[in-house]
């Protein structure tokens, strides 16, 4: 990709407007940034493979490993996946201790019942999980996730 394109699409991201309405002075600003600091730091990691004559960049086949270190790396105020199912385990297995011991509610619904609401659940998270997860792949369309979630902790 052109890095003049990639400048142009961080601006717009960096800045809450469309591709078109990024200014000059935006897109400059973010054009040396990449140039300088951010590019270079890629390469070196082997992330991507920037040419400073055609001024292109792409990504190299180790940049999918980036994208493991950054499924299991703290985004702010998400909790990892990892928490996450734990915490759903231990949940359900509260579920099923009360139904063991007879408490009421839990005691109302049978064990096949639970057994099924568990597995649905399950199914559904699961999904949400890979649909996150897809989303937050490097070279996917949007902007980068700390982009969103600054955008929602700004409203």
């Amino acid at each position: 990709m052109d890095l003049g394109e990639i400048a142009r699409q961080v601006a717009a991201w960096e800045n809450r407007v469309t591709v078109d309405d990024v200014s000059y002075d935006q897109r400059r600003n973010v054009h040396t940034a990449l140039r300088q600091t951010h590019l270079p730091h890629m390469e070196r990691a082997g992330l991507i493979e920037y040419d400073s004559r055609e001024t292109t960049v792409e990504l190299t086949d180790d940049a999918e490993a980036f994208d493991i270190y950054m499924d299991i790396v703290n985004r702010g105020r998400t909790v990892p996946w990892s928490e996450f199912y734990v915490g759903l385990g231990v949940l359900f297995s509260l579920f099923i201790g009360f139904h063991w011991v007879g408490l009421v509610p839990f005691s109302l619904v049978p064990a096949l019942g639970w057994a099924a609401t568990i597995s649905l659940l399950l199914i559904v998270i699961g999904v949400v999980h890979i649909h996150i997860s897809r989303k937050l792949q490097l070279g996917s369309d949007g902007p980068p996730p700390e982009i969103v979630l600054s955008a929602e902790h700004d409203k």
